[in-house]
């Protein structure tokens, strides 16, 4: 299957890729019907195809048992049904895998159901030929209403079959695997805009794989305007299952194990008891309007395309599409989700008249993004195209423990659609963490978006892109931990005269905007931006934001205004080249919003900057408000609002105390706080008409303070220092303390003093006249070894030595 070379080439083709291990070589042709039916199954040879009569009927059910089901390359089976006809229940009961590379038929417009519990193989040229839906499965048995149970595994003659709708798909444990490698194609044609429709079901129908692990190895599904399923089931337990006319729908519940894959009205439902199995897809194509995917791990590789829309397809214009009431629909369940190697999921909206598609993942556990192929990033997106519409409302919402997304690969939403009303949306929920890394290796030229450097490299992030009057794509991020480095981004941008959508980032524990791409021209951070009208507004709650090396939080516009920054945290911190910017180029500045608890950190060369207009067009400066209860600039980092023409903004701060920067009329080499519109200082600690505190150049160095006459290593041995302490103190300060260290009461200069008793008082009432206090100078050891104070202390003593208080040993 050839890839798609353009840029706009995820609208128009779709795969699903995978690691495989089934083989897909073919047996020879083997149709045998087995004795189990009240009616036996009849296998007729005439040419390459085995016609398929007999079977038992009930009512509008037909049943068909046998004990070996393949098809050869070239090969047919054609199940020759009456017209009447409504569902064809088949089942191979000989403990082989069903090898299918030829063509399925059936007549008029019957579902058909083939049961192998043993395992399903389509090959390359498998394809299929029927009027309704079908659906493949290694299930056991198929439930009906009334309870009867149609077994592969333990097959009974039953006198009378069923007439009754089959409401499950029931699994012993243990289940075959399902492999799809086929790249049929209408007509044979093969070109890069014409890729295989593999198995493919009439518009509006349903196409169903449920199995064990289920694979898809360069095979293509496709449901016009329908619905594609895949479910991957590992344990023991009931899928329910539905059948309308020529529907079959395959309801899922959040918890299970399923994967759909284009086709219409198709629905399964995994019990919370039955465990789930892996689904893969590798270069494999899905088309269909509703799509769903559940399986434990749920792999899509080697440029695979997912793909869910309304209408028509450019290559297959021979066929009558079904227009649906809303745009492609796709839900994905699994613990992990990956994306790699240029692979993609779409749901994408072409038809104005209905509402705009949807894209729901649920991943327990984590979904990772990385890598292009042949010009195509991996990407997760919701999308519509141009047209004119009252309301459309596309949905992207992705809930999992942890997002992954790097080396060029996105999320995104894209609307090119004029509208009156409503409104795309991008929701991220991720309990522990995101981390948005770096850019595409790959070039693709054309003029870039927002979510493509100026050279052509795709940009690893969360991206909403709006070319419509209604405007509008909001993004909002909710997690722990945000970490956006090497050139990552969160986008939300308008290239329309609509209002550009808001960016509302929550991270309770830290978010960090780190650096550039590794070749310098992409800065990492947050974006709110617009070429012709007002950009959004970008809302942060965190507990910690640091910005850093050269990443930014921006709002800007070209002609129009741009939106306001309010941050919310315990603290910010900028460092090197770190920017919070509200810019417009002609319009009227955005706002800058800040409300810190603890600090405000400025460093090295970093800027919150509202600014407007150039020397060659005017503009109003935005406003800058901040609460902190420290402020600290240094090293060449500014606080700015200015307008080149008109009024200037406003800035206002709040603070206990402010370090290192000061108000100037102008920006210099030193922090400053610049402002062409009004002051206002609010600082408690701080009187404003003496200017600010200017934080030293050179730092003092602690360990000039320190005296180092008392060194322990020192040579001096003029002069001694003993600590008697006071209770449980070691003589050395290496020992350990001991919990049996007594209690010493203080040691006093005069032995013949008992310090137990009580002070004796006088009784003499005449003051006596007291002694002058003389501040000591030195002290003398006396013969007895007592350290005795002295204001004038002897230069030579027979009753001890003098002590210079300034040179001391310790022991």
């Amino acid at each position: 299957m050839s890839g798609i070379t353009t840029r706009w080439g995820w609208f128009l083709g779709i795969a699903i890729g995978g690691t495989l291990s089934l083989s897909g070589n073919c047996a020879n042709a083997q149709i045998t019907p087995d004795s189990t039916l009240p009616n036996n199954s009849n296998v007729t040879q005439v040419g390459n195809t085995s016609v398929i009569n007999g079977g038992t009927q009930a009512g509008s059910n037909l049943f068909h048992s046998f004990g070996k089901f393949s098809i050869p390359t070239g090969g047919t089976a054609f199940f020759n049904n009456a017209t009447d006809i409504g569902n064809i229940f088949s089942r191979v009961t000989g403990g082989s895998v069903s090898n299918i590379d030829g063509l399925i038929k059936a007549n008029g417009t019957a579902n058909l159901f083939l049961i192998n519990p043993n395992g399903i193989i389509f090959g390359r040229n498998a394809s299929l030929n029927i009027g309704g839906s079908f659906l493949a499965s290694t299930a056991s048995s198929l439930k009906f209403a009334d309870g009867f149970e149609f077994s592969a595994t333990a097959p009974q003659t039953t006198p009378l079959l069923t007439v009754s709708v089959p409401i499950g798909l029931q699994y012993g444990g243990n289940p075959g695997r399902i492999l799809n490698q086929s790249e049929a194609n209408p007509d044979n044609a093969t070109n890069s805009f014409r890729p295989p429709v593999g198995l493919q079901v009439q518009p509006g129908r349903t196409l169903a794989l449920v199995g064990g692990d289920v694979s898809l190895d360069g095979g293509a599904l496709t449901a016009p305007g329908g619905r594609v399923e895949l479910g991957g089931v590992a344990g023991t337990g009931t899928i329910g299952l539905n059948v309308d006319s020529n529907n079959v729908f395959l309801g899922f519940p959040n918890d299970p194990a399923q994967v759909n894959i284009y086709s219409q009205k198709l629905s399964l439902s995994f019990p919370n008891n039955l465990a789930k199995a892996d689904i893969s897809a590798y270069k494999a194509s899905i088309e269909a309007n509703s799509i769903q995917l559940q399986g434990k791990q749920i792999t899509l590789t080697g440029g695979s395309n997912i793909r869910a829309t309304d209408s028509s397809y450019l290559w297959q214009p021979s066929i009558t599409y079904v227009t649906s009431l809303e745009g492609g629909n796709i839900i994905i369940n699994a613990e992990k989700l990956t994306v790699r190697d240029g692979s993609s999921v779409n749901a994408i909206s072409w038809d104005s008249s209905v509402s705009g598609g949807k894209l729901t993942v649920t991943a327990s556990d984590s979904v990772e993004l990385s890598g292009t192929l042949n010009n195509q990033q991996s990407e997760l997106r919701v999308a519509n195209l141009p047209g004119n519409s009252s309301d459309n409302n596309e949905q992207l919402t992705i809930s999992t423990k942890k997002l992954i997304i790097r080396d060029g690969a996105q999320v995104s939403y894209f609307s090119a659609r004029n509208r009156a009303q409503g409104e795309g949306n991008l929701t991220i929920n991720a309990s522990d963490s995101i981390e948005l890394t770096g850019i595409s290796t790959e070039r693709y030229q054309y003029i870039p978006f927002n979510d493509v450097s100026e050279d052509g490299r795709f940009i690893s992030g969360i991206f909403s892109t709006v070319f419509n009057v209604g405007g509008i794509g909001s993004i909002t991020v909710n997690t722990k931990e945000l970490l956006i480095q090497d050139g990552a981004r969160i986008s939300a941008s308008t290239f329309s005269i609509g209002k550009g959508g808001t960016l509302n980032i929550n991270a309770s524990d830290s978010i960090q905007l780190n650096g550039r791409s590794a070749d310098g021209q992409v800065n990492s951070g947050l974006f709110a931006t617009s070429t012709l009208s007002t950009a959004g507004s970008i809302n942060i709650k965190t507990g910690q934001l640091n910005v850093q090396n050269g990443a930014e939080v921006t709002v800007s516009s070209k002609t129009g205004s741009a939106g306001n920054i309010e941050a919310v945290a315990r603290s910010i911190q900028l460092d090197n080249q770190g920017k919070l910017t509200a810019n417009s180029v002609t319009g009227a500045e955005g706002n800058i919003f800040l409300r810190v608890q603890d600090l405000l950190l400025l460093r090295r060369n970093s800027e919150i900057s509202a600014v407007s207009g150039t020397p060659q067009a005017g503009g109003k400066g935005g406003n800058f408000q901040m609460d902190a209860k420290f402020i600290l600039a240094s090293e060449n980092s500014d606080i700015v609002t200015n307008a080149f023409t008109g009024s200037g903004g406003n800035i206002a701060i709040r603070s206990q105390s402010i370090f290192g920067t000061q108000f100037r009329q102008q920006q210099t080499q030193e922090s400053d706080i610049v402002a062409t519109g009004q002051v206002t200082l609010n600082t408690p600690d701080v009187d404003p008409s003496r200017g600010l505190v200017e934080l030293p150049i050179n730092l003092v160095d602690i360990s000039q303070q320190i005296d180092t006459s008392c060194n322990p290593n020192s040579s001096q041995t003029a002069s001694s220092f003993f600590i008697t302490g006071r209770g449980g103190l070691s003589r050395n300060p290496f020992e350990m303390l001991t919990s049996d260290a007594v209690l010493v009461d203080w040691v006093t200069l005069n032995p013949n003093t008992d310090n137990h008793n009580s002070p004796s008082v006088s009784t003499n009432l005449t003051n006596p006249t007291p002694e002058r206090i003389v501040e000591a100078t030195g002290w003398v050891i006396n013969s007895k070894g007592e350290v005795i104070l002295t204001a004038n202390p002897p230069t030579t003593s027979s009753h001890g030595s003098w002590q210079n208080p300034v040179s001391c040993r310790s022991f």
